[in-house]
């Protein structure tokens, strides 16, 4: 009974991401696979096969990080972004997860900077429940270097998922959206 109230929580914050979407500069359900992992991201650090396309809950699929300093990442093919809008001075990160105890999920996000058309990496980082409990975790993504505070930006060009601690973290959505463009609760 409280597997299937868990996964009927986790269904209804699935499927109100749609109302969310609308704001959303860019987002990935993570539901189709290619080669054992959400088509287009990459396993780029920890053990191999410590990344793997996974079933969240019935129904639903994303991406399983097994371990501390596993990441993966969903990058531009090098001739588009991943992602394009009008000027944005900030980026806040939308994420549907579930994580063992101890473990935490880094964003970090690269994107091209307006006035420098160079990269600026802007990142941020949240504990999630240990079970799918229908939670959505929304959290600022600051930029590493302090001399890009007051840059904008327009091109996402990469997005990274790293996470630490042991055990293990699920994610099962993920979308970035402007930090003055309020989500609705």
């Amino acid at each position: 009974m409280t597997r299937a109230l868990a996964v009927l929580a986790v269904l209804s914050v699935i499927a109100g991401c749609g109302g969310h979407d609308s704001l959303a500069l860019w987002r990935d359900d993570l539901e189709s696979e290619c080669n054992g992992a959400p088509c287009g991201w990459t396993q780029i650090a920890g053990p191999v096969g410590a990344a793997s396309y996974v079933e969240t809950v019935p129904s639903e699929h994303g991406i399983s990080l097994v371990g501390s300093g596993v990441a993966v990442s969903r990058a531009a093919d090098g001739s588009e972004p991943i992602g394009s809008s009008d000027t944005v001075r900030s980026l806040r990160a939308h994420v549907v997860a579930r994580c063992d105890t101890g473990s935490e999920l880094t964003i970090i996000v690269t994107v091209t900077g307006v006035s420098t058309g160079g990269p600026i990496d802007v990142s941020g980082s949240a504990t999630f429940p240990p079970e799918w409990d229908g939670s959505r975790s929304m959290f600022p993504l600051f930029p590493d270097d302090t001399t890009d505070v007051n840059e904008q930006f327009s091109d996402i060009t990469n997005v990274v998922i790293h996470k630490s601690g042991a055990g293990a973290c699920e994610v099962d959505y993920i979308s970035l959206a402007d930090t003055t463009v309020g989500f609705p609760e």
